[in-house]
């Protein structure tokens, strides 16, 4: 549990939110081993939501989730999403780097995350054909 947020870490998120419309769930292997994963679950009409991201300790610094978030991104543009919202914890620098080197940036805390202690948002805009 985060003590300081009064939950278990998931974010609210629940694999059958990868089962909806405008949501994916993208895994990254090696051989037959997942060793990374992320989703994609509708925020809004306009905005996905980045939810899930995690590489194991050994695969990290190898660019697997740069290419994991780039697949939720054109998932997202399929679904015709304009924007990308993440939330992240402050004790997550690591994360921070990767989000901020695809392009997001800080944002206003949004929904659940409003009041969250350690919470950080990032917001993208993507590019959608038009």
């Amino acid at each position: 549990m985060y003590a300081d947020r009064g939950e278990d870490g998931s974010g609210g998120f629940e694999i059958e939110d990868a089962e909806q419309p405008g949501s994916a769930f993208i895994v990254a292997y090696v051989d037959d081993q997942a060793i990374g994963c992320g989703a994609l679950r509708r925020h809004d009409p306009a905005a996905g939501e980045v939810k899930r991201m995690f590489v194991l300790p050994e695969y990290r610094g190898r660019g697997i989730a740069m290419t994991i978030l780039a697949a939720i991104e054109q998932e997202a543009v399929r679904a015709g999403y304009r924007v990308m919202r993440l939330e992240t914890g402050d004790r997550q620098p690591n994360a921070v780097r990767v989000y901020e080197r695809a392009g997001y940036r800080r944002s206003a805390p949004y929904g659940v995350y409003v009041n969250w202690v350690g919470s950080l948002c990032f917001i993208k805009d993507l590019d959608t054909p038009s």
